[in-house]
Parts: structure tokens; C-alpha cells; sequence
């Protein structure tokens, strides 16, 4: 997050310790919308790592929360999950917490 609070998010998913897609990403946007699809061809082991990441063109990108989805659930999965926040994003916010629309099939 920049000095005027504004975030420029994207989502990496994370499977098995490697990154197997990315969402565009959406400037100065606090509550984001993506609506992205991806085909992942899942190992059927693996979690799923959803991890939100404020992009930033001087510094390193910031971790801004992500949310790990068990293996047992990666299958036909929907809904609203919590996100485990950062510091740096809950210095900035509320709450504690942020949440994610996720659907799988």
C-alpha cells in the first residue's frame, strides 16, 4: 500500500512451492474484483496457496494476506474464505482480516 492508501492487488496462486497462475492486477483499489479463471492442472496433492500482493513499481511488491486451501478441498470448492492479513495491511485497515471469493470445479 502507497502513502495514500490506495493498493494496486493481484493474486498468485501457489501450488507445491511454484506459482501456477496470476490475476491481472487492479489499480487503487481497496476492494478489488478480478474475476479471473484459470485451468491449474492440480497434482491432487497439494494445497492451494491464494496470496494477495499489492504491486509496486519502486519497491518490492507487498504481501498484503493469503488464504491456503487444504488438498481435500480444492475439488468443486465455493465460497467466501478469510484471509490471514499481514502487517503491513492491517496497519491500514480495521479489521483484522479480508476476505476472498473462491470457486474451483
Amino acid at each position: 500500500m502507497d502513502f495514500l492508501d490506495k493498493s494496486d492487488p493481484y493474486v498468485k496462486i501457489v501450488m507445491g512451492g511454484e506459482e501456477v497462475a496470476r490475476t491481472h492486477v487492479v489499480k487503487g483499489s481497496q476492494n478489488p474484483a478480478w474475476d479471473y479463471k484459470a485451468m491449474i492442472d492440480w497434482d491432487g496433492q497439494s494445497d492451494l496457496i491464494f496470496s494477495v500482493w499489492d504491486s509496486d513499481s519502486i519497491t518490492p511488491d507487498d504481501w498484503i494476506g493469503q488464504f491456503q486451501m487444504e488438498a481435500g478441498d480444492v475439488k468443486d470448492f465455493q465460497g467466501t474464505v478469510p484471509l490471514e492479513m499481514g502487517i503491513k495491511a492491517r496497519a491500514n485497515t480495521t479489521t483484522d482480516f479480508g476476505q476472498m471469493m473462491i470457486r474451483t470445479w
